[in-house]
C-alpha cells in the first residue's frame, strides 16, 4: 500500500539531509567560506570531538550553515554565531540560509548592535565560562578588535578548545610573541589554528 504524500514531511527530510556538498551546490555563489575550508573544519571537529561552536562574523551566514551541516553530520552540538545588525540586510541573510537548510535547531544567530566584543563581554559578565570548544573567528578585521576578541573568546573556551581564524595575520603583524603572551598554541597539523 502506498502511503499518503505529505509535503511538509518531505521538506523536513530534505532539510535534515543538507550536507556540505549540498550547501556548495545550492549556495556556492554566496560569500565567503568555500567547501575546502568547511571540509578542514569538519575534519578538525571529528578529530578533536568538538561540538559547542562559536562563530564571530557570519556575513551572509554561509559559514554558519556549513557548520550546521557538520553538527548535523556528527549528531550533536550547537553554534552560536555573532555579527553586526547590518548583516540582517544582506541578501540572502543568515535567517534565509538557516530556513533553507533547516538548521534552526543547530544555529543561533545574534545580531549585535554595537560589536561582537560587546556580546562576548555580556556572556562573561553573566558568568558564562567554558561554553565553547571551537571558535571560528572572522570578524572585526582590525588589530584592536581582533586582539580584544581573542582575549574574550579565550575566556569563553573550554580547556583545550580550538580557535580557527582567517585573520590571525592581524595579530601576527605585531609579532608571534604577542600570540604567545595570550597563551595560544599553534597546531602543526593545522597551521592557521590555535589551541586555547
Amino acid at each position: 500500500m502506498i502511503s499518503a504524500y505529505h509535503p511538509e514531511d518531505f521538506m523536513a527530510t530534505v532539510k535534515n539531509a543538507f550536507g556540505i556538498t549540498d550547501i556548495t551546490r545550492e549556495f556556492g555563489s554566496v560569500k565567503y567560506m568555500k567547501e575546502a575550508q568547511a571540509l578542514i573544519i569538519r575534519d578538525l571537529v571529528k578529530e578533536y570531538d568538538l561540538s559547542n561552536f562559536l562563530e564571530i562574523g557570519f556575513f551572509h551566514g554561509k559559514s554558519s550553515i556549513y557548520m550546521g551541516a557538520i553538527l548535523r553530520e556528527i549528531g550533536k552540538g550547537h553554534l552560536l554565531t555573532i555579527d553586526l545588525e547590518g548583516a540582517r540586510k544582506k541578501s540572502p541573510n543568515i535567517i534565509d540560509l538557516i530556513d533553507a537548510t533547516g538548521f534552526a535547531d543547530l544555529i543561533t544567530p545574534v545580531f549585535a548592535h554595537r560589536s561582537y566584543t560587546w556580546e562576548l563581554a555580556k556572556l562573561i559578565r553573566d558568568g558564562k565560562r567554558e561554553l565553547f570548544d571551537f571558535c571560528y573567528l572572522d570578524g572585526g578585521h582590525t588589530f584592536d578588535v581582533t586582539a580584544l576578541g581573542v582575549m574574550l573568546v579565550s575566556a569563553l573556551m573550554k580547556p583545550g578548545g580550538i580557535l580557527v581564524s582567517k585573520i590571525l595575520r592581524e595579530l601576527e603583524s605585531f609579532g608571534t610573541n604577542y600570540c604567545l603572551r595570550l597563551d595560544l598554541r599553534r597546531s602543526e597539523k593545522f597551521p592557521n589554528i590555535l589551541g586555547v
